[in-house]
């Protein structure tokens, strides 16, 4: 009788269209940055970064991570990149070279995954930035067509939480703030299953 109920519940789990994996394609998918100048005569936008990573949609929590290489970012200047990257962001400590986000939760809904469209989707996790570690939330504007989802979202990152330095140049200092903008492309898959 257990056997049945546990084979009952897989099945209802599997055509309820939860039992998925997005596996995340970083040639399709970008983060990119804007720090304004106090006073607001400069900005800084750096672009480049690549998402990395899997999430298992199937779990209510700890649905994986998402990698970006601070190293892939590029402001357009060399002199500003390798100041952001050695003295800011402090890219050559192998701990520092990385930002990670560990998505706890996601709530995709299944008619979403089943049936594709557009929703905003409420998304919580914990982000690793140069050796430092915030709780993150915010919404993913989703859409799914087929196998595929895209999304994007925003963070503001205030510096200081993460320990990073504020940078200056000739007196001007970037505001604590920084605008991050994610764009995220994967192909949704059932999840392998266990032998």
């Amino acid at each position: 009788m257990a056997l049945l109920i546990n084979f009952l519940a897989f099945a209802m789990f599997q055509a309820s269209g939860i039992a998925a994996v997005v596996e995340i394609d970083p040639s399709a998918s970008k983060v990119s940055f804007v720090a304004v100048g106090r006073p607001g005569l400069m900005k800084i936008h750096g672009e480049g970064g690549k998402v990395e990573g899997r999430l298992d949609l199937s779990k209510k929590e700890g649905l994986g991570e998402l990698t970006v290489n601070l190293d892939d970012f590029d402001t357009g200047i060399a002199l500003r990149n390798q100041h952001m990257k050695e003295k800011y962001l402090q890219t050559n400590d192998p701990a520092k070279k990385t930002a990670r986000l560990k998505v706890e939760k996601l709530e995709l809904s299944p008619e979403l995954l089943k049936n594709g469209g557009k929703a905003d989707v409420p998304f919580s996790g914990n982000l690793l930035l140069h050796g430092e570690e915030k709780d993150v939330s915010g919404s993913l504007q989703a859409e799914v067509q087929g196998d595929k989802l895209n999304g994007k979202t925003n963070l503001k990152l205030n510096l200081s939480d993460y320990k990073v330095e504020i940078p200056s140049y000739l007196g001007i200092k970037v505001a604590e703030t920084v605008d991050v903008e994610v764009s995220l492309n994967g192909k949704i898959s059932e999840p392998a299953k266990k032998q």
